[in-house]
């Protein structure tokens, strides 16, 4: 029988043409280090703000079940990037069901309370305003390319009758 710890890595991407690969090749390496071989892979193609994310869903389920021993993100930006209640409150219902959890970019695994929830809360909100950032930056790129009378988005298919 396998005592081995059930391990959730959780990766995430904000878009399909972002390859969630190094987010994999680091996650590996960290589990042959720790020489640990179950592993549930949990993985979202969705913005960080999206409400609702199929994986992280299954995976917060998985652990309310009781299916998991330690939940394992590359990064608390690829998680959570809601804001700092969205992602305490993740967290916390970890830390209530004795749930380990490990980011392996940040060192929020070896902290105690209260110092754990105020770099969590600091790392989260300077997060959430990169990625509103982003939105904003974004947002600014396509109203100047409009602007300026560029075409925006993918070309129009052509009808069967047209050439």
């Amino acid at each position: 029988m396998d005592n081995s710890p059930v391990i959730a890595a959780y990766v995430r991407v904000s878009k399909n043409e972002i390859n969630p690969e190094n987010q994999r090749i680091a996650l590996k390496k960290h589990f042959k280090r720790k020489e640990w071989t179950n592993i549930l892979w949990y993985e979202d193609c969705i913005s960080g703000l999206a409400d609702k994310r199929p994986s992280l869903e299954r995976l917060i389920r998985d652990v309310r079940n009781g299916d998991i021993d330690i939940v394992i993100f590359f990064s608390l930006s690829r998680f959570e990037r809601r804001g700092v209640l969205p992602t305490l409150q993740l967290l916390s219902e970890f830390d209530r069901r004795s749930i380990p959890y490990i980011s392996l970019t940040e060192p929020i695994d070896t902290l105690e309370s209260p110092w754990k929830e105020l770099i969590i809360s600091v790392l989260a909100s300077i997060y959430h305003i990169e990625v509103l950032q982003i939105s904003e930056r974004t947002k600014a790129g396509l109203e100047r390319a409009r602007r300026d009378g560029k075409t925006l988005g993918r070309p129009r298919k052509k009808s069967k009758g047209s050439k």
